[in-house]
């Protein structure tokens, strides 16, 4: 049998938490205005929401998944400096994996209101709150399609709907995040919300869901 096939992997090291900015290249200024405020708003998300951790972005292309965009977080950046070699190696054995066996497929996904009922009920009050109408009526029908993989022990977030090949869409038009955090709450609850379906919820920081 011949050598398996080197795929092509992408391992880029960066703060947890700081977003790629896109800029139009209007050279009309306020893009140059606006940049504190950017770097405020990464470093603030970097040390507030995920205390000052670290990210792994391990990017590899292949028949079966397309591409994928997967992160690990970690505590320090010694940390994830020291497991970069293994992500690689790890990335490259998923991704054969998968162009090797066909798609399988799950049976029917549990509705979060009777897996989490309390979530649910959180969820659906704070998007009340936030007057987030469009999406208040989604809950009842979210269903927890797939947990989140990162490993962290702060981390119980889940996708409601099938996981991205690669990233979500950058544009605002399409895709936006919504920020829930109610007084007496533990930790943060964050939606990634595209083309107006809520489609993964991050629940960082709280108490067990089960």
């Amino acid at each position: 049998m011949g050598a398996a096939r080197e795929l092509p992997v992408e391992i880029e090291l960066r703060r947890s938490g700081f977003a790629d900015w896109h800029t139009s290249g209007s050279g009309d200024g306020t893009e140059l205005l606006l940049l504190p405020l950017m770097v405020l708003v990464n470093w603030m998300t970097n040390l507030l929401l995920w205390r000052g951790g670290w990210t792994l972005h391990v990017i590899v292309r292949g028949a079966g998944l397309g591409r994928s965009h997967r992160k690990v977080r970690y505590r320090t950046k010694a940390a994830a400096q020291a497991d970069i070699d293994n992500q690689r190696r790890l990335a490259i054995a998923r991704q054969q994996s998968a162009d090797s066996k066909p798609g399988v497929v799950e049976a029917e996904p549990q509705r979060l209101t009777d897996r989490w009922p309390v979530l649910a009920n959180q969820l659906r009050a704070a998007l009340i709150a936030d007057d987030e109408r469009e999406l208040v009526g989604q809950v009842d029908e979210l269903r927890v399609v797939e947990l989140c993989d990162c490993g962290d022990d702060f981390c119980q977030s889940f996708y409601t709907q099938p996981p991205p090949r690669g990233s979500y869409p950058y544009d605002e038009n399409r895709a936006r995040n919504v920020a829930l955090r109610e007084p007496g709450w533990d930790g943060y609850l964050l939606l990634d919300v595209v083309d107006e379906q809520i489609a993964f919820v991050e629940v960082i920081g709280r108490p067990s869901l089960d």
